[in-house]
């Protein structure tokens, strides 16, 4: 009976989430259109804040399994919401994110975290933490330049956390599918910074709610595809003298559909890569991940130098 539940939860997130766009697209469509620029992927105007659909649908459906947590995000969603509409400041944006991940790390779960240690080192390892966290929060954000690359990956993470740990974020992969019907290749809906600041601090939770460091590091090694492509570029501008903060097109992704690639082929490609991580992990445990980790990060290198754009120095 419970398993029917849960079933019932996850369908009905995912219909509320695909049907709740129909009302919120005239509203999105005032709002928030998202023009093409010089940097975008897309060349004509959408919506964008259609992330509002997961992240409410998402919420209420962990608030009936009893899940409270995700109550904490909403202030990064808010924040990306208003950004959407009007750009803040980035320090505004960044304190929001520092104040949700210290609360995230105050109240994980992880039972390493949770153990007596020395001060020093337990303070060194929150400060750590925290960078790594927004750091999470801020590379997906900026994965979120196609078509489904960003809700295809997360999805995938989502259901791999499930089964493994817990089934109480379960709402969210539904409510994550319902919008994908919107966001698939040609996007009629965008997510926005509402919609992918939120996904990146539910990465978060999700990867420091981990039991124990073996499965942190399975989960971030799962969601490696959609972190180690700006981490690359980050090295690469930083070595070229390029402005970090700066918006521009060149992340993998982003070089890939600039050589050809369609948007639905170069997101499956993530989200592919995803999957095969986290079934490898499910299957084989974490020595065989770190050999997939690999293998993907390798086939990442050869689509940078074979198949993509070259990177502009």
């Amino acid at each position: 009976m419970e398993n029917y539940y849960l079933a019932l939860n996850i369908i009905s997130c995912a219909l509320l989430s695909g049907l709740s766009l129909f009302y919120f697209y005239p509203f999105l469509c005032r709002y928030t259109l998202d023009f093409p620029n010089q940097r975008s992927s897309h060349i004509k105007p959408v919506p964008s804040s259609g992330g509002i659909s997961f992240v409410l649908i998402g919420t209420l459906g962990c608030l009936t399994l009893g899940e409270l947590r995700p109550l904490a995000l909403i202030p990064i969603a808010i924040t990306g919401f208003i950004d959407d509409y009007i750009k803040l400041p980035a320090i505004l944006r960044y304190m929001v994110q520092l104040i949700t991940c210290i609360w995230i790390i105050i109240y994980s779960q992880n039972a390493i975290l949770n153990s007596n240690s020395n001060f020093i080192s337990f303070i060194i390892l929150i400060l750590f933490l925290l960078f790594c966290s927004t750091a999470i929060i801020n590379f997906t954000n900026f994965m979120d330049g196609i078509d489904g690359l960003v809700a295809g990956c997360v999805a995938v993470i989502l259901l791999t956390y499930s089964y493994l740990y817990s089934d109480s974020y379960l709402p969210f992969f539904g409510a994550i599918i319902g919008f994908l019907f919107w966001n698939w290749s040609p996007a009629k809906i965008f997510m926005g910074d509402l919609g992918s600041t939120f996904l990146g601090a539910l990465l978060v939770e999700i990867i420091i709610n981990t039991p124990d460091y073996k499965n942190l590091i399975a989960m971030i090694l799962i969601s490696i595809p959609l972190l180690l492509d700006p981490i690359f570029t980050l090295i690469l501008r930083i070595k070229y003298k390029q402005p970090i903060f700066q918006a521009h097109r060149s992340h993998l992704y982003q070089r890939l559909c600039l050589s050809g690639l369609s948007h639905a082929s170069v997101s499956l490609i993530y989200i592919c890569a995803t999957l095969v991580n986290s079934l490898v992990f499910i299957n084989f445990g974490l020595s065989i991940t770190f050999l997939t980790s690999l293998i993907i990060i390798c086939t990442g290198f050869y689509l940078n130098k074979k198949v993509a754009k070259p990177f502009s120095i």
